[in-house]
């Protein structure tokens, strides 16, 4: 006990040599052959204390079948094993044939309450220790205990103060570069952090739910290290739902070891183990309370178990990343606003264009069509050049009706406005489609029956419903629906700001939806441009469309168009209103709506509506919760539905849509109160969520007014009984 007492009075500040020390004192007392103090490193058993050690002694080894290993698994106070020849350690030991050991004595060291080492005296000879002997390695392992508990203070200290520093400088990057930097930004500080926690590659994913993928946008590897980014571009979210709804749940997700990754894991396995990735930690990114993406490291060269200091490095540079990427995006929605200002004027300037054009060539055709047409009144049917001469009158005229639209998308052609009912219009129109378009398209129409008045051209407003109607026809050729709608609506100020082109005012809606094979982005890109078709050639002009841009413009209304590929296209055009004194009647405010209290889940997969109508909501009082898709909001209701008053749903989402997400929240609470929110406005989809049980069906884009109005009139319905009657009052 003096001997302990000194060598403990005797330690200083290196961690090395105050293991060696208490090492060299527990073999030196007990008169062992040899002394050693063991621990777990990487995988390895590793000895760092060692006393009288054989010249040739291996000091890192696999740690299966070594007396140490199992001291420390099994958590021995103390082990005493006399006789080691005649035991399994003979063969699964190697330094016990090697060394011709007899006798093992060792005891558990413990590192902040858990197992984490072994102090052992070996002996080349039988050895009967006493209670004394005993009492002496358990006294000197729990000094060691001490001293690994101390080292290991001051490292995470140490540790700490690194990250710390190394964070501040990540995020000092972040706030100070200009957006155009922020991407040399992230490759700088994902190199930082590979290094920082030794990693063999670190990098980034962002998720693109428009069309359901995620794509590795940056990353870094050690040297040495096969660079993967090119190969990760465009994953589907779907190929990778088990990762992607841990991290939707703000999971650090951990995988020591890839191969053994379980049966549900299967197609993260394979592309993990096809980048050749050993081990992983990765951390979700969130943006507004929705996963955006996530960022990790991970190991090629060896499976290894991360440790709690690298999560916590890893998600605290996630929250600073989150921050970087915010003002990115920002951008980003300045980008966009400003795209929709180019092709505003890209318009204008083709418009220009356009009836100069027209114009000069209607002078041409005035020439060709009126010598052409001389000559043919000149001619008898029987004559040799009479056909050819009226295939050339024909070509003008039909040129000339070219040249008319062109005219008319230009704006140059005056409208002859007079007061119109669209109703009227729609009506003439349906008789007329009835009679021209395909049985296997079915046509129904919503009309407002107190419709508004507006000033225009019923010529043109006919040229509208036929162009519109006929892009429907030729989009379902193995039929479908064609929904005609036309309501009375208010475009406000805020509505404006975030569609160029668009004025504040009283407008009549006329909404037009196929449920036909619809557009991909770029063609929406296009679709009101002179002369663009998809058609085969000679099937169309590339004029219908654009027609209707002209017609539209020149009645002063506004004009959009929302389409996905296989799920249909709505086109939906504001016509302003007339003041009618004799029949006053004003729509709703928003100011007018009242708010409320209560908890709402509000599910859309487009982050920039999402993050628009959370601010609305909650604007008026309520608690909003957010979900991304109907598999996140499945969860959240699960855990909130106590607290959860209504949600409002979104019907075409990625993983899990709005109908099934609607049947799902049946099954958990059959009186739950839903609203349905749809870029398609036909009556199949509104009709079919009503059915299900949605207590409204709000058509996008919608006016905040008339979201807030639909939620207060669904909250303050009375609740429905078992039965699915609404309770008395």
């Amino acid at each position: 006990l003096e001997k302990l007492n000194r060598c403990l009075l005797s330690l200083g500040a290196d961690h090395e040599s105050n293991i060696r020390e208490l090492t060299g004192l527990v073999g030196e007392i007990l008169g062992a052959s040899c002394a050693l103090y063991s621990s777990i490193h990487n995988g390895l058993l590793c000895t760092t204390g060692k006393w009288n050690p054989p010249p040739d002694y291996v000091p890192e080894d696999s740690p299966q079948g070594h007396i140490c290993f199992d001291v420390i698994r099994h958590d021995e106070q103390f082990l005493l094993i006399r006789n080691l020849q005649d035991t399994a350690y003979a063969t699964t030991d190697p330094n016990v044939a090697r060394y011709g050991l007899q006798t093992y004595m060792g005891s558990v060291v413990h590192r902040n309450g858990k197992p984490y080492g072994s102090l052992c005296v070996v002996f080349q000879r039988d050895y009967e220790p006493t209670e004394g002997d005993k009492h002496i390695i358990q006294i000197i392992a729990s000094a060691v205990g001490s001293e690994e508990d101390r080292e290991m203070t001051w490292s995470q200290l140490r540790r700490r103060q690194s990250m710390e520093r190394l964070l501040l400088e990540i995020s000092g990057q972040f706030i100070s570069v200009p957006t155009s930097e922020i991407d040399a930004a992230i490759d700088e500080s994902l190199i930082k952090i590979g290094l920082f926690c030794e990693a063999d590659r670190s990098y980034l994913f962002l998720f693109d739910y428009l069309d359901g993928t995620m794509s590795n946008t940056h990353e870094w590897c050690d040297q040495g290290i096969t660079e993967e980014k090119d190969n990760l571009q465009r994953l589907p979210i779907s190929m990778l739902k088990h990762l992607t709804n841990k991290l939707e749940a703000g999971e650090i997700i951990h995988i020591p070891d890839v191969a053994n990754m379980g049966p549900d894991w299967k197609n993260e396995r394979e592309i993990l183990q096809a980048q050749g990735i050993q081990s992983l930690v990765v951390a979700p990114l969130f943006q507004y309370e929705n996963l955006i993406g996530f960022v990790g490291f991970d190991s090629v060269r060896k499976a290894q178990n991360w440790e709690e200091w690298q999560f916590t490095l890893l998600q605290m540079y996630a929250d600073r990343l989150s921050g970087g990427l915010d003002r990115m995006l920002s951008e980003t929605e300045r980008n966009k606003l400003n795209a929709q200002l180019i092709w505003s004027q890209k318009m204008e300037a083709i418009g220009t264009l356009a009836g100069g054009v027209a114009h000069d060539f209607n002078n041409l055709l005035q020439v060709i069509l009126g010598y052409s047409d001389a000559m043919l009144r000149q001619m008898s049917e029987d004559h040799e050049d009479y056909f050819k001469t009226k295939q050339i009158v024909d070509a003008g005229r039909r040129g000339a009706e070219l040249v008319k639209r062109l005219l008319t998308f230009s704006r140059k052609v005056e409208p002859k406005l007079s007061v119109t009912n669209l109703n009227q219009e729609v009506l003439q129109f349906q008789a007329f489609l009835s009679r021209t378009i395909p049985k296997t398209i079915r046509i129904e129409l919503h009309l407002n029956g107190d419709l508004k008045k507006i000033m225009a051209d019923p010529s043109q407003i006919s040229q509208v419903l036929m162009n519109l109607g006929i892009n429907s026809r030729d989009a379902m050729p193995d039929g479908g629906t064609l929904t005609i709608e036309t309501d009375n609506v208010e475009i406000t100020h805020e509505y404006c700001a975030r569609h160029i082109g668009a004025k504040p005012g009283s407008y009549v809606l006329l909404a037009v939806t196929d449920t036909g094979q619809g557009m991909d982005s770029q063609t929406l890109d296009h679709v009101f441009e002179p002369f663009f078709t998809t058609k085969e050639q000679g099937k169309g002009t590339g004029l219908g469309l654009a027609t209707v841009y002209g017609i539209i413009k020149q009645h002063n209304g506004y004009i959009t168009c929302y389409s996905e590929p296989s799920v249909g296209t709505t086109f939906k055009v504001y016509f302003p209103t007339i003041a009618e004194p004799e029949h006053p009647r004003e729509e709703p405010k928003c100011e007018n709506v009242t708010g409320g209290t209560e908890t709402i889940l509000l599910v859309d997969d487009d982050n920039d509506v999402r993050d628009w109508c959370s601010d609305l909501i909650e604007g008026y009082g309520y608690t909003i919760l957010l979900a991304c898709d109907g598999k996140e909001a499945l969860e959240i209701y699960l855990k909130e539905k106590e607290r959860i008053s209504l949600v409002v749903l979104d019907l075409v989402m990625p993983e899990m849509d709005g109908k099934r997400c609607l049947e799902e929240l049946k099954k958990i609470n059959p009186s739950v109160r839903v609203i349905a929110t749809s870029g398609y406005s036909g009556s199949e989809q509104s009709s079919m969520m009503l059915s299900l049980g949605a207590e409204e069906f709000v058509g996008k884009p919608y006016e905040s007014f008339q979201l807030m109005a639909a939620i207060r009139r669904a909250l303050d319905r009375r609740p429905l009984g078992s039965n699915g009657e609404q309770k008395p009052a």
